[in-house]
């Protein structure tokens, strides 16, 4: 499976991360992409194929111009996160609005569903540790998602 690779400009969107901000715009999940009934589903199954810690900390905060995004989501790692959405605007919107943070802090991988994704914060949190990258091409690859790479 070829990455999908997005380059982008900044657009002066925070992200909360502990040190995340500027942003850049990723495009939406083609309907075909597998979806699951809820956060915890796509959790243990992305927990099968990665094996997520037991204690990863709180979920991340999202925030845009208009200020916090409601979002849904668990930490794998801690700079692995799993999100889950009800709506395909909601998902679209929070995938923007994270994944422009690679365009002043880094790069940023996912693994991206039909209502869900999985981001790899590694390379833009503050204070990512090296255990908490785990392999998201493989894991697009086991859950038929699609890898998405950012730079």
């Amino acid at each position: 499976m070829k990455p999908r690779r997005i380059f982008g400009a900044a657009l002066g969107i925070g992200v909360a991360l502990g040190a995340c901000s500027a942003c850049a715009a990723a495009s939406g999940a083609p309907a075909e992409l597998p979806e699951f009934p809820s956060l915890h589903a796509v959790f243990d199954a992305v927990d099968e194929q990665v094996d997520c810690l037991d204690e990863a900390g709180d979920p991340t905060t999202v925030h845009d111009a208009a200020g916090l995004v409601a979002t849904e989501s668990i930490k794998c790692t801690e700079s692995v996160e799993v999100f889950y959405f009800e709506h395909a605007d909601d998902l679209e919107h929070v995938l923007t609005t994270l994944s422009a943070a690679a365009e002043a802090d880094g790069s940023m991988r996912f693994a991206e569903g039909g209502n869900w994704f999985v981001v790899d914060f590694t390379e833009v949190a503050a204070g990512g540790s090296s255990d908490g990258s785990r392999d998201l091409a493989g894991l697009a690859e086991a859950l038929g998602a699609e890898f998405v790479e950012i730079e």
